[in-house]
């Protein structure tokens, strides 16, 4: 039996992954695919790489604190804008835009964020690997502005790929592929399920998005825009987690897409939550394999 992992999105939220990671080890889980999206991908793609949870965790953060001025600038940027985090994807790019520049008439290239100290974070992290040099296959999810629809990337460039699917809209880029114009995965997709769709047979899904309901504020069009596109996100999470078999939704209300200075306090909680969950994960997995014996064995015998 194949087990995936689909890792969602959430910005600093995603380093609670790594507690998750850290968890199936001890509970001897390993999965035979991996998903991610956004920080999601960042993280199942190194650990693709090299199944290996501290070593991982050591890295990312090896890197991330040398590049702390860059990554703290984030935190200010979420920080500064008038959103709490209920509020969704999109909707925290209506919001800073608004804030930022559209009220200072500042729009004037298609993104927000100078990513060139990021690109040098991917490549630090990923260097020049490949999709063929992971030991566990590996699918990192976006969205193709072109088509209108997601879009798996499994070959090729593996930093490349990651850059694509953390390309939150209006904040970073968006990254070009031959006739396609890639962003964040989360903006179809907040659990990346689909690519492992036909590929295992039981998907282990780690949801960091909320799906909260929060109060209604019209004071502009700008409200509406995000009110709009709250509803529509929301109505995609709701659908997006039922297709995992087993989901792992933890309550991070108190972190922000920008908490990268507690970082470790998001990896102590993934850990913990997880294995607080171990037995039931197990259980689940038992009865799936239990299951997909007696339908090959009822196959075999008609």
């Amino acid at each position: 039996m194949k087990v995936g992992l689909a890792l969602g999105g959430g910005g600093a939220r995603g380093f609670f992954h790594l507690g998750v990671l850290r968890a199936l080890e001890q509970l001897k889980i390993m999965p035979d695919m991996i998903s991610g999206t956004s920080m999601g991908a960042l993280v199942g793609g190194m650990y693709a790489l090299r199944p290996d949870a501290k070593y991982i965790e050591k890295n990312i953060f090896d890197t991330f604190d040398k590049y702390q001025k860059d990554i703290l600038a984030l935190k200010k940027i979420f920080g500064s804008a008038s959103f709490g985090d209920d509020t969704v994807m999109l909707e925290r790019s209506f919001n800073v835009i608004q804030e930022f520049y559209l009220w200072n008439l500042c729009v004037i290239k298609p993104y927000l964020i100078e990513p060139k100290p990021f690109f040098k974070i991917f490549k630090e992290l990923f260097s020049a690997s490949r999709f063929s040099d992971c030991k566990i296959p590996f699918i990192a999810t976006c969205v193709d502005l072109v088509s209108g629809k997601l879009f798996f990337i499994d070959e090729g460039p593996l930093g490349r790929a990651i850059i694509a699917s953390t390309a939150l809209p209006g904040f970073f880029p968006p990254l070009k592929l031959k006739d396609k114009i890639l962003v964040d995965g989360g903006a179809l997709e907040t659990l990346p399920t689909q690519a492992l769709k036909g590929k295992v047979n039981f998907i282990i899904g780690v949801n960091l998005e909320t799906t909260q309901h929060v109060s209604v504020t019209l004071k502009s069009a700008i409200d509406i825009l995000c009110l709009t596109d709250k509803l529509r996100y929301k109505k995609i999470i709701d659908e997006n987690v039922k297709e995992a078999d087993f989901l792992i939704f933890p309550d991070l209300e108190k972190f922000s897409w920008g908490s990268f200075d507690r970082a470790r306090e998001l990896v102590a909680m993934g850990e913990q939550q997880t294995i607080a969950q171990g037995q039931a994960l197990i259980k689940a997995l038992k009865k799936e394999k239990i299951k997909k014996f007696f339908s090959m064995n009822l196959f075999a015998n008609k």
